[in-house]
């Protein structure tokens, strides 16, 4: 009985521990949780460029979310869909429209290296893959479609900084840099476009933490 009083004590320190960690983790930003939409109306001198008018619209869809476990490893994933049109008057009367959309998802595995997650560096990994559609329409032009496949590996590396000094509870300001190298198939291969690779410093980033 003595030798499982040292045990049990600990079993105990460790579910308390563990209760009052945060389990889920929720992040948002400019390209975070939640939908985006933008839409642009250019003014263009028309004596010094054939270009009479100009308008897009770009709409996003973003989800992520992350289960900490009580080792600070966190398994997460990703969610993306965007929408971009744009349409082009010329003054030969020529028309151009295109629209373009994506549809992304992947799986992330990261660490938080505080026990404190709202004050902790954390890295992680994730792995995408996604779809690109385009359709292009030009007056006097047979339409012109684009499917692309891709592959991504993202890393990102940040800090979260709570909000509990301001009296807000479950949230923190999260600033990263994330690196991503993607790989491309189908017809943007086939057009050339083999690789490439994005970095990114996130500085409107933040965590709801729960």
């Amino acid at each position: 009985m003595k030798k499982l009083v040292p045990v049990l004590a600990v079993l105990s320190v460790t579910s308390a521990f563990a209760a009052e960690q945060p389990k889920h983790i929720v992040s948002f930003g400019v390209d975070g949780l939640g939908w985006a939409g933008t839409a642009t109306v250019f003014d263009i001198d028309k004596d010094k460029n054939q270009l009479k008018d100009q308008e897009s619209t770009e709409s996003k869809l973003l989800l992520n979310y992350s289960y900490v476990f009580p080792t600070r490893f966190m398994l997460g994933g990703e969610l993306g869909v965007s929408r971009e049109t744009s349409e082009s008057k010329f003054q030969d009367g020529t028309k151009i429209e295109t629209e373009a959309s994506e549809v992304f998802a992947g799986i992330s595995l990261g660490y938080n290296f505080n026990e404190n997650l709202f004050e902790s560096w954390f890295i992680e990994g994730t792995l995408l893959v996604g779809s690109i559609e385009s359709e292009t329409k030009e007056t006097g032009v047979a339409d012109e479609d684009s499917d692309s496949s891709y592959s991504a590996f993202k890393v990102e590396f940040g800090k979260r900084l709570s909000f509990a000094s301001w009296g807000i509870a479950n949230f923190a300001y999260t600033p990263s840099i994330e690196v991503t190298a993607y790989s491309f198939d189908d017809d943007a291969k086939d057009a050339g476009l083999d690789s490439a690779t994005q970095a990114r410093l996130n500085l409107l980033k933040f965590d709801v933490l729960f």
